[in-house]
């Protein structure tokens, strides 16, 4: 392993969730590294600079022959179910594995996984050219997802959120909009601002207020699409049947990495902006303890 992302959702698991039943674990699913064996036959070769999904599929079920192997009945997942990358070393799958160009960092490739998550969910929003789409959350999903917005020809692009460093850097990466929510009702602005609401919404916060803005917020025929989320939510059917909206949610980032490789390497998605903190394997707690207060970080990168 060279380099490996700290997920909010792996410091959610380890310091807000009550049971830990697959504890202890080796978590760490963002990851870049060096191939240190192969399997004889592979077409990865020892040296090559990797990255790695981390579903691992059976192949064999219903939706895996459908091609959709992130549904998997029994899927299994680096960094959940199976050890991760929070390590020296990592043992996966050799045709989970993609090869990094020259030109892609260790850093950036690390940072993949993210990148193909934003891009699958926009992809599942139906998105098109000149739609509009606000962002709820300024976190490295939402601050990449307005990024692969703008390279899908998106026309107006909102970023919502509380943090003012993020909101900042959002427009900077092509946010044509940003609102502070702590400081006016989101919902107001952003539908005076897009003549009824705009066509995406993407909900990257997860939070109970993130997701009802998300469906209050939408226009008429437009649709939500939820990339994270651990809170409950309470609402209404009413709303999604009165704007006859589309409401869906995502899984990982099955047969995105290919795209999400490209869009780094030709510099579309710049995800280094977003790097902000670098801590060695020893540091973990420490490094947690950061990312959980929220002060100053957008994304930590672990270097084993």
């Amino acid at each position: 392993m060279k380099a490996v992302g700290i997920c909010e959702t792996d410091v959610h698991i380890t310091l807000h969730t009550a049971s830990h039943k697959d504890s202890p674990r080796i978590m760490g699913h963002e990851w870049s590294g060096v191939v240190e064996e192969a399997p004889d036959g592979s077409t990865v070769k020892r040296g090559a600079r990797v990255i790695g999904e981390g579903m691992v599929s059976c192949g064999r079920c219903r939706m895996c022959l459908k091609g959709r192997t992130n549904l998997c009945d029994s899927y299994r997942e680096i960094g959940f179910s199976l050890p991760g990358a929070y390590a020296e070393y990592l043992a996966i799958p050799a045709g989970n594995l993609h090869e990094l160009p020259p030109s892609v960092s260790f850093d950036q490739g690390a940072l993949i996984e993210p990148t193909a998550v934003a891009l699958h969910a926009l992809k599942m929003s139906g998105m098109g050219p000149g739609d509009t789409l606000a962002v709820l959350g300024p976190g490295p999903i939402g601050l990449l997802a307005i990024q692969i917005a703008s390279a899908m020809d998106a026309g107006r692009i909102i970023l919502t959120g509380t943090r003012e460093n993020r909101l900042a850097l959002g427009s900077q990466l092509g946010a044509d909009m940003t609102l502070n929510v702590a400081l006016a009702d989101p919902v107001d602005a952003v539908r005076r601002g897009t003549d009824g609401g705009p066509d995406i919404v993407l909900d990257a916060a997860g939070t109970r207020s993130s997701f009802d803005q998300a469906v209050r917020m939408v226009r008429k025929g437009g649709t939500v699409v939820l990339v994270g989320g651990w809170e409950t939510v309470e609402w209404t059917s009413g709303v999604l049947l009165g704007k006859e909206m589309t409401l869906k949610g995502t899984l990982a980032s099955p047969g995105d990495w290919g795209a999400s490789i490209e869009l780094v390497a030709t510099g579309s998605v710049k995800v280094l902006p977003l790097v902000t903190h670098r801590f060695r394997l020893k540091e973990v707690v420490e490094a947690f303890d950061l990312v959980n207060r929220r002060e100053g970080v957008i994304k930590a990168l672990l270097m084993p």
